[in-house]
């Protein structure tokens, strides 16, 4: 019976763990395509429960990549300092797992995207769609430059994001998170007569000095994850009682009662990690038995996260150029023609992504054996 319990305890993290991925991702995901489509929430002209809780929730973007932030830092960095006190890493074998999760799905992502945008902004200008955004003029962003910097994740730091892909902001703080984490495991763990223990801590110093103060702020939100990796669930038992935070949090800050946003994302980080906390040995019913769903949705929830915007972008200006609607902008109501539209371009995109992931994120292993082979 106790090994059944154990069996059900970790199922139902696990559970817990895809959840919350594709949770995070669908957000992140709802809510570009409502602010390239639909009204925003003052100017809908039917306003109820419903309206204002899917507004609510899409709104949450930036406190879903927090999460993600955190639960990288939970499964890389606890599983690999796990490995560092046991004598058992080994960087170099480190490097290629984390260089061939990212990259398998970012390079044909990124070229996608970047393909994508120049043959929507060329062929299909008359829906504005690439112009649509006055923070971000996709035309603007099409540059090779741009395009070998953001293959570098030197996006956020040195450049801007290759074209419509906002997403990507993100990708280069979890690369430098992963090999920043990384030299400082071996700085620690290895032995002090190592003649490259030197030239390791020279690297680290240059990433931090070179990428600045908001990597160092946003490294440690995700040593936030890391920490929960090793804290006992026994501070705090209650999930219930440890989601109360999380969704004040979220309060706040979607009325943007926080008027810094690190704050705001430090804040969103910490609470999502005591509910994490909460859920470490947890049997539940429910994730147990949707674990089969959640495993499905998460697994192709990095694909989605990378491909979602610039698709957008070119189907919408697609559907405006084969209806010939003039003057379209993001007004759409969340009612009627516009759900439909909404609904439509969310199935669309989804199963698109999903066909992406199983050329890329499934072969995520095929890959990483390939170069540990080749590297040996």
């Amino acid at each position: 019976m106790k090994d059944i319990k154990i069996v059900l305890e970790q199922d139902s993290f696990t559970s817990f763990l895809d959840l919350s991925r594709w949770i995070a991702a669908f957000i992140v995901f709802a809510g570009h395509l409502h602010e390239l489509l639909l009204s925003p929430y003052e100017q809908v002209e039917q306003q109820n429960i419903l309206v204002a809780v899917f507004y609510f929730v899409i709104g949450l973007s930036s406190e879903a990549v927090m999460v993600f932030f955190v639960l990288s830092g939970f499964l890389i960095g606890g599983k690999n300092l796990a490995r560092a006190k046991t004598g058992s890493f080994d960087f170099s074998s480190y490097c290629v797992d984390r260089i061939s999760r990212l990259y398998v799905v970012l390079l044909p992502a990124v070229l996608i995207g970047y393909f994508l945008d120049i043959i929507g902004s060329s062929y299909f200008p008359e829906a504005g769609l690439y112009k649509l955004l006055s923070y971000h003029v996709v035309t603007e962003h099409l540059d090779s430059s741009i395009l070998i910097g953001n293959l570098l994740m030197l996006q956020s730091f040195y450049t801007t994001v290759i074209g419509s892909n906002l997403p990507l902001w993100s990708l280069s703080f979890e690369f430098w998170f992963y090999l920043l984490f990384g030299l400082l495991i071996v700085i620690i763990f290895e032995n002090k007569q190592s003649q490259w223990k030197f030239w390791k801590i020279i690297l680290a110093l240059m990433i931090i000095l070179l990428l600045g103060y908001k990597f160092i702020l946003y490294f440690l939100i995700w040593c936030i994850g890391l920490s929960i990796a090793f804290l006992n669930r026994k501070i705090i038992k209650n999930p219930i009682i440890a989601i109360i935070p999380f969704i004040s949090v979220l309060i706040i800050s979607r009325f943007h009662l926080i008027t810094i946003q690190y704050l705001s994302d430090l804040l969103a980080a910490i609470s999502f990690g005591i509910f994490l906390l909460s859920m470490k040995e947890i049997n539940n019913s429910f994730l147990y038995r949707t674990k089969k769903i959640n495993s499905v949705l998460a697994g192709f929830s990095y694909s989605l996260y990378l491909l979602h915007y610039p698709l957008i972008l070119f189907l919408l200006s697609v559907w405006v150029n084969i209806f010939q609607i003039n003057n379209f902008s993001n007004e759409y109501q969340p009612s009627g023609v516009g759900l439909v539209i909404y609904l439509s371009m969310m199935i669309i995109i989804y199963t698109l992504a999903y066909a992406f992931s199983l050329v890329t994120e499934n072969n995520t292993a095929l890959v990483r054996r390939w170069l540990k082979r080749k590297f040996k």
